[in-house]
């Protein structure tokens, strides 16, 4: 360890990140859960089932927790667990930075707010949370790619419209399901079908 590194270390410890964070959800232990290690940048609990890091970011000295399960391989941070258990993905969450004491203290406070809120003890202890998790994801997932397919139709049907290709219009209206028009599209398409009926 060179000396930068040192008196990085020395100043992380001074934030008392692993003692905030062991402070404040010290009602783990309740639920079933166990610390098994802390450091300045890392504080480890875990269940039969759940390990829960409370991080401590090294570079931008940001905020977190992520939940994964034992043995597992999929990962998620608190933002993403909330987003999936309320089916949103428009949940503003801005990850607090903390690089004093009381900058710490304040930022894991409010993770502990996020935490209690939205995380429950029958929600840690369902077997079958990260299968939930995965299939609420694999949705989003789908979603979002259907939501990037919309984009390009519109731009082509908007095209098609602009060059009064009323074959065209009448092509591309197929692509989408009637839930995904707007009011404005389903009146070109149904003028469209007007007019090539009068060719």
């Amino acid at each position: 360890m060179d000396a930068t590194e040192q008196i990085n270390y020395k100043k992380r410890i001074s934030l008392h990140f692993s003692n905030e964070v062991q402070l404040k959800f010290a009602f783990l232990t309740k639920w079933g859960f166990k610390c098994i290690y802390a450091n300045s940048f890392d504080v480890k609990y875990t269940s039969e089932t759940i390990e829960i890091h409370f991080i401590h970011e090294k570079r931008y000295y940001l905020l977190d927790i992520y939940f994964q399960q034992s043995n597992g391989f999929n990962w998620y941070s608190l933002h993403e667990m909330i987003q999936l258990l309320n089916n949103k993905d428009d949940i503003k969450f801005l990850l607090p930075t903390a690089l004093t004491k009381e900058q710490v203290s304040f930022g894991v406070g409010l993770l502990y707010k996020m935490f209690v809120n939205n995380i429950t003890f029958d929600l840690l202890n369902d077997k079958s949370l990260f299968v939930k998790l995965e299939q609420q994801k694999n949705i989003n997932t789908k979603k979002w790619i259907r939501k990037m397919e919309i984009a390009d139709l519109r731009k082509l049907f908007n095209k098609e419209w602009e060059n009064k290709n009323f074959h065209g219009i009448i092509k591309i209206s197929k692509s989408f399901a009637e839930s995904e028009l707007m009011k404005s599209e389903i009146m070109k398409i149904q003028y469209a079908h007007k007019k090539v009926l009068m060719l």
